[in-house]
């Protein structure tokens, strides 16, 4: 007789009942928002950085947004937003960064993201 053969069979853990939240990193996602250029307009930098738009709702200390809230900008506009905050980055470039961000979601080869963004905009709604 084997050593596995005395083991007893593993059970399952029983689940908490606890309802958790979405799934925030979906690396299919971002490797597409990375292949794609800087949002803001004028800007040819190469290398592309994924920055979460942050809003009341899903910003705060230790929070992290979910991957359908983010575009892609350059590293120097990513820090830039951070320096001055979305508001102003947005009326300084006349950019909208939650419509660009439900663009690159509409456009996501991901499509388990598209399915999520969906349900959340559901639920945001009611």
């Amino acid at each position: 007789m084997g050593v596995g053969e005395m083991l007893p069979p593993r059970k399952k853990p029983k689940k908490s009942g606890i309802e958790r939240g979405p799934k925030l990193v979906w690396n299919r996602h971002r490797k597409f928002i990375r292949s794609r250029c800087c949002c803001v307009p004028g800007c040819d930098e190469g290398s592309i950085e994924v920055a979460h738009v942050r809003t009341a709702a899903n910003s705060g200390t230790g929070i992290k947004p979910i991957d359908g809230y983010a575009v892609g900008l350059c590293h120097a506009h990513h820090m830039e937003s951070h320096a001055i905050g979305d508001l102003t980055f947005q009326a300084k470039y006349r950019i909208n960064l939650m419509k660009l961000a439900g663009e690159y979601v509409a456009a996501s080869p991901d499509w388990q993201l598209r399915d999520t963004m969906r349900t959340l905009r559901d639920w945001e709604a009611a």
